[in-house]
């Protein structure tokens, strides 16, 4: 009997915790980032950026397309580029509904600083996918 107990809180458990996994969101978003040049301040660039949540993808129009590995709650992203593995980047998702997004890249021998904010993907500018 206590085998069974055992057993059936095991299960439970892992509903749970499974529940909880797929529950995520699994959508897409689009950002207006600026990208600073963190050993040239006076290189920037301002730009939007579309994310694909489901299938792990980052779209920019900085010449840097990465994919992208998500913690559980996707709050936060490591990601490389998968035609030059050297470039990497990590993202962190802050506010409701991930609003605001900041994060650090490394490609080509530069360190980039990058912030912005969730915008309409409709907006101009913005890559369609």
């Amino acid at each position: 009997m206590k085998m069974m107990v055992k057993l059936a809180v095991l299960f439970a458990s892992l509903f749970l915790l499974s529940g909880v996994s797929f529950a995520q969101p699994c959508d897409s978003a689009c950002y207006e980032v600026t990208v600073n040049d963190l050993d040239d301040p006076t290189n920037t660039h301002t730009g939007c950026i579309y994310i694909n949540f489901c299938e792990g993808t980052m779209d920019s129009p900085f010449g840097t397309d990465m994919v992208l590995f998500f913690d559980s709650m996707k709050e936060q992203a490591l990601g490389y580029d998968s035609e030059d593995p050297s470039c990497v980047g990590y993202f962190k998702f802050h506010g409701d509904w991930q609003y605001i997004l900041t994060g650090i890249g490394y490609c080509e021998g530069e360190r980039h600083n990058i912030k912005g904010h969730k915008i309409d993907c409709s907006s101009p500018g913005c890559p369609s996918a």
